[in-house]
């Protein structure tokens, strides 16, 4: 269930909480019934109709099984996030600041954080240039992270960050005529902790990712 409660035009609050129970097994528990609740609590606020601060708060506990054993337990994360948007006639700028506490019923705990930015620059209708740029400590893929990043039409991702790294990714969207458009993306990952990334015939023996995406549009 959810709920919207705006006491002036400028602020609003947002909550859901969510309860849940899978009958059968998943494909992160072995047994069947496991259960869960998840909730979420945010607000916005709108200063002088530039500027939009946003704080959330959200919990998510759920059980699953314990590796190497036949029984299960709970896994919470706490998640944290602190953003600021400023937009502009031809510039938007988005910033944010995420945190994120990870435990296991068995004992286990991780901390993790992120700062990210994200700024839009549309000169014209012809031509957009996106930018990311984050840097995150995360202590394991517990207390991953996940931000928005630019992408090239029709493609999406929702990337998480974990470990100890930067990322990086700019894009432009060039309409070369009116029926002719032009993508680029460019991206890359840079790892402060490890000396290779991924695994398998997919294993790169360096610290440091990058990708070169170039999409051609013709519309009729």
């Amino acid at each position: 269930c959810g709920v919207k409660y705006r006491p002036k035009s400028y602020w609003e609050i947002t909550a859901y909480a969510d309860a849940f129970r899978f009958p059968e097994p998943t494909y992160t528990t072995v047994n069947p019934g496991a259960k869960g609740l998840e909730f979420s609590l945010q607000s916005q606020w709108r200063i002088r109709s530039k500027w939009l601060l946003t704080a959330r708060y959200r919990f998510k506990s759920r059980e699953r099984t314990v590796t190497g054993y036949d029984q299960m337990e709970f896994r919470t994360t706490h998640k944290v996030r602190i953003a600021v948007c400023r937009s502009r006639q031809y510039v938007e700028l988005n910033a944010q600041a995420d945190a994120v506490y990870a435990t296991r019923q068995t004992g286990k705990q991780s901390f993790g954080w992120m700062c990210s930015v994200r700024p839009v620059w549309k000169p014209s209708d012809r031509f957009r240039l996106k930018g990311f740029a984050a840097v995150f400590f995360t202590d394991d893929n517990e207390s991953a992270l996940y931000a928005c990043e630019p992408q090239l039409l029709r493609t999406g991702a929702f990337p998480s960050f974990f470990y100890h790294g930067m990322r990086g990714v700019l894009l432009s969207d060039w309409k070369v005529v009116s029926s002719f458009c032009v993508g680029v993306r460019l991206s890359s990952t840079y790892y402060f902790n490890r000396k290779t990334i991924s695994s398998g015939f997919a294993e790169i023996n360096a610290r440091c990712k990058s990708d070169l995406s170039v999409q051609l549009r013709w519309c009729l």
